[in-house]
């Protein structure tokens, strides 16, 4: 159940050992959706073993990074490895092609319901609603630009409340997408909205810049309920990528996650389809193993991101990475 990067690369995985796939999308492919449009940390193996290399060998390279405090600027920084960027558009176009040409079945517009459990049945139906009484309300915001002018590959601007990333896309685009806490006072569509969010943040610099771009209407989401507490699946459901549990998105890490727990649930799935284990079994394996393999990670990006989310935990940030005391490297493999 659910389209994303996750179904759709644990769809083509099973597909290339004949394993017979549906794969149920709420929505149609392609369309835009509030993403940072870029995979860091992610391993050549892991691709391969999924089946998708092949469809990102033209994803942009980035290389850079620079973050900002406010309008400061705070750290400049090569990545210790580069990331691949790709808009979901595109991706999830690629994808959900490559599934149908391996045979699986796509049906697009079909939203599933809890009553559709069961055995064999795998959900990844993305991010589940925040309660209605977990604190804070987020909203994410997305919208793509033309040929804006970018010193560095990638760009984390903190602000009051919230925060943006800005990634260098192919063919001259930069995608931008932020987190902000919900103000129900501020009004607008698309572009003002935006705007006006890195306003009430004190992104001023940026929405400056934005303001002279040629910025893609077509490419504007939005996104609310978000939850980055912490978060158990649904008794009795196997669970995988946002579905299972978000990583907060100043990682970089969040399709990263899903085409790894992927690939780590597919293995236990083929010991199913073969009639080797019983589904219980399986689902206990890949709850277990994934908590294994990602539960430090998330800890410690939930962590920092209480930190980045105030202002005493900025300023912290702030004066060690101006000093050049910020063991980059080190944080980024933490996250990844």
């Amino acid at each position: 159940m659910g389209g994303g990067v996750a179904g759709l690369a644990l769809g083509i995985g099973l597909r290339r050992h004949e394993v017979p796939v549906q794969v149920r999308e709420a929505g149609e492919y392609p369309r835009h959706r509030v993403c940072g449009e870029f995979l860091a940390g992610v391993r050549p193996e892991t691709l391969q073993f999924l089946g998708v290399e092949d469809l990102l060998r033209d994803a942009l390279r980035l290389t850079s990074t620079s973050w900002y405090r406010r309008d400061d600027l705070i750290m400049e920084q090569d990545l210790p490895e580069p990331a691949l960027a790709l808009s979901r558009y595109e991706m999830d176009a690629r994808f959900s092609h490559r599934l149908q040409d391996l045979g699986g079945d796509l049906l697009q517009r079909s939203r599933a319901h809890p009553q559709d459990n069961g055995d064999g049945v795998v959900w990844a139906t993305g991010r589940r609603r925040a309660p209605k009484k977990a604190g804070t309300r987020w909203l994410g915001l997305k919208i793509h630009a033309r040929d804006l002018p970018m010193e560095h590959d990638l760009e984390l601007h903190f602000g009051r409340g919230g925060y943006v990333g800005v990634a260098r896309l192919p063919r001259r685009r930069a995608n931008i997408s932020g987190l902000f806490q919900l103000q129900s006072s501020l009004q607008g569509r698309d572009t003002d909205l935006i705007l006006a969010y890195l306003q009430q943040t004190g992104l001023k610099k940026l929405s400056h810049r934005l303001q002279y771009e040629e910025l893609d209407q077509e490419s504007f989401q939005a996104v609310t309920a978000l939850d980055y507490g912490s978060q158990r699946p649904p008794k009795g459901q196997l669970c995988v990528g946002d579905c299972w549990s978000m990583i907060p998105p100043f990682t970089g890490n969040g399709m990263t996650r899903a085409l790894e727990q992927a690939a780590l649930a597919i293995p236990p799935l083929l010991g199913y389809a073969l009639k080797h284990r019983e589904w219980p079994e399986v689902r206990r394996t890949i709850e277990q193993q994934s908590r294994q393999v990602f539960g430090p990670r998330l800890r410690r990006a939930h962590l920092l991101h209480q930190l980045l989310l105030n202002s005493v935990g900025q300023a912290g940030l702030a004066f060690v990475a101006r000093r050049n005391w910020l063991p980059f490297d080190k944080l980024y493999h933490a996250l990844h």
